[in-house]
């Protein structure tokens, strides 16, 4: 039979109500200990929801405080000391961050469940509540699952909280992880001037008398392997040209490749580069701490060429008109002659004038090119290509060649220099003495490339067409891409002769300031730090929202406590087993379940108790009629 029993409420313990005294001999002296918690109020029950509000506050503060500071400043650098720690011991340096964000992550979690404790014994000590909604409370409490199909409202409350709680430490882990970030580092520098009119005025003389000598003798072969080298790269394979301890991916451009010189902190890698040393290309303003990659792209005065070559039969009646002839030869060196010899030679013309090549071969292979200015031209040039023996495969070939000026963006890692031209670029006015300058060593060097057995441009064309990656280039493709790379490289090796401040035209002091030009680029910087991003604000979700939740339950168990005013035991968990069934002990309880029934249990859960007196004067859990 149910009990008509109204469970008495905690009472409020007043000084001088009663003694002490009278207190035992009426409660025990457990009650006298209870009375003495009561005259705390409302300092122990208001103890814990204070602690979980300023602790979770300053959470909250740590957690936005840092995520703002990114994101005002966009990019913070990490310390030196501190960016080396994380480059590396990469490995120490995750186990502490996800450590510390563990942590983090616990304790937020433990406040807030201390937060649900509280707040469900305040509610309990003045308002009963049904048993099942206490379940759900301390399932809330311990962060877990609700499975409970006739009150949707807890399970998805449960499962929101269950899985902020879980991404916790994800959340705290991606504030905390530095990651690596670049920074745009503005650049500053000289280069030698091919258009300046100072330099123009004497360079056909420093040409003549000076700069063709020294490179006859010195990168003839070379401007032979940029040709081959760029020409290789067109038919899909990765090249790189090396000259003067730099290397080019394809092709030089007819750049003047800079100094890098940066006002950086120690631990910054050296210059990019480090020939030539006379224009020095520095940073504008400072770069981070520690540099763990860099880049540099600058907008230079570069040289390429509109190339365009077909193939054409040529005789005496085509234009350009040619006439090929072979005869015996007969070479007589220190009184012994050689026999054997043929000689090879093509009969044109140039503006009108006969232009005459000729060949020696043991063996009939001979490659014979020959360059001319067009009539009415400074800057436009033809190039013959007439073949005998194993290059007739390829045919006679006229190409058209006019050298360019432009700007090029030239990119400079630790390992390579890649210069990319802007084609819708308009160029640059180019001076016929520059042109001619190009072009002449161009013939020169590809007339050097003959021997008595047979012309190694010939070959090196021959083999890049036979064992191209695509399959769908010509002769005259890979003669175009022979001239461009051939004459980037010889700007690049005219321009070092004009700026070596000790060995060139110009020495000792190098070439004038007047003579140069200024350039700018970017020094794309890589570091280690924090960067700003939408998607790192939304993960921080879990985390503000975990702290946010306990602050508010918090609150609420406060506000309750001062609005009621009604006694509670603050120490008090129902989430601890022990105490709950301490609680339940009391005898308030006795007529809410009438079974260990599935049925039973239903049916118990919808009764509703709260923390009061029993009969006996103790105090727990008690059913409540109301």
């Amino acid at each position: 039979m149910a009990s008509n029993y109204v469970p008495e409420p905690i009472q409020r313990w007043s000084a001088g109500t009663e003694s002490e005294s009278s207190i035992g001999e009426k409660f025990g002296d457990k009650d006298v200990e209870s009375g003495r918690q009561a005259r705390a109020f409302p300092i122990r029950v208001l103890a814990w929801p204070i602690i979980v509000i300023v602790m979770q506050f300053t959470l909250l503060m740590l957690t936005v405080g840092l995520f703002e500071h990114v994101r005002a400043r966009g990019q913070v650098p990490l310390p030196f000391a501190t960016a080396v720690f994380f480059r590396d011991e990469h490995q120490v340096a995750t186990y502490v961050v996800t450590f510390l964000s563990t942590i983090l992550s616990t304790f937020s979690g433990f406040l807030l469940s201390q937060a649900i404790r509280v707040a469900m014994v305040v509610h309990l000590s003045h308002q009963p509540i049904q048993i099942s909604a206490l379940q759900s409370m301390i399932k809330l409490a311990g962060k877990s699952l609700i499975m409970n199909g006739r009150d949707l409202r807890w399970t998805a409350c449960a499962t929101i909280v269950f899985l902020a709680a879980m991404e916790q430490t994800a959340s705290w882990n991606t504030l905390f992880t530095p990651t690596t970030i670049t920074f745009d580092v503005p650049m500053v520098g000289a280069e030698v001037d091919i258009a300046n009119p100072s330099l123009l005025a004497q360079f056909n003389n420093l040409y003549l008398n000076e700069i063709r000598g020294t490179l006859n003798t010195t990168v003839t072969a070379v401007t032979n392997t940029a040709g081959t080298t760029n020409a290789l790269s067109a038919t899909g394979y990765s090249t790189i040209f090396n000259f003067e301890s730099e290397a080019y991916d394809a092709t030089t451009g007819g750049i003047l490749p800079v100094n890098m010189v940066f006002d950086a902190p120690a631990g910054s890698p050296p210059p990019v580069s480090i020939y030539p040393q006379y224009f020095n290309t520095r940073n504008t303003e400072a770069l981070p701490p520690l540099v763990t990659d860099l880049n540099v792209t600058m907008v230079q005065q570069g040289l390429t060429a509109a190339v365009s070559c077909a193939a054409q039969n040529l005789n005496a009646q085509t234009d350009p008109s040619v006439t090929p002839r072979q005869a015996p030869a007969q070479v007589t060196i220190a009184g012994v002659s050689s026999t054997g010899l043929t000689s090879y030679e093509m009969d044109t013309f140039c503006q009108g004038n006969p232009l005459n090549q000729a060949k020696l071969s043991f063996t009939g292979n001979v490659l014979i090119i020959a360059g001319c200015q067009r009539p009415n031209s400074t800057t436009d040039y033809t190039i013959v290509i007439y073949p005998f023996g194993i290059y007739r495969d390829m045919g006679s070939i006229v190409c058209r060649v006019s050298p360019q000026i432009v700007n090029v963006t030239t990119t400079y890692t630790p390992r390579l220099i890649s210069t990319v031209f802007n084609n819708s670029a308009t160029p640059i006015p180019i001076n016929g003495d520059v042109t001619f300058a190009v072009l002449d060593m161009l013939t020169q060097v590809i007339g050097l490339g003959q021997s008595e057995t047979s012309n190694v441009i010939g070959d090196a064309i021959m083999n890049i067409f036979s064992d191209q990656v695509y399959g769908d280039l010509q002769y005259t493709d890979l003669w175009e891409q022979y001239f461009l790379g051939a004459l980037g490289f010889i700007s690049t090796a005219i321009k070092t002769q004009l700026a070596v401040p000790k060995t060139g035209v110009f020495a000792p002091n190098g070439l004038p300031e007047s003579m140069s030009k200024a350039i700018r680029g970017t020094a794309t910087v890589a570091t280690i730090g924090w960067q700003y991003t939408v998607e790192g604000g939304l993960l921080l979700i879990p985390s503000i929202f975990i702290a946010l939740l306990s602050i508010a339950v918090a609150s609420y168990a406060i506000f309750e406590a001062l609005r009621v005013r009604v006694e509670t035991r603050a120490a008090f968990d129902p989430c601890d087993p022990i105490a709950l069934m301490a609680a339940a002990s009391a005898g308030g309880m006795e007529h809410a379940f009438t079974g260990l029934g599935a049925e039973e249990v239903e049916a118990g859960k919808e009764k509703r108790i709260r923390l009061g007196r029993t009969r006996s004067g103790r105090e727990g859990l008690v059913e409540s009629m109301d």
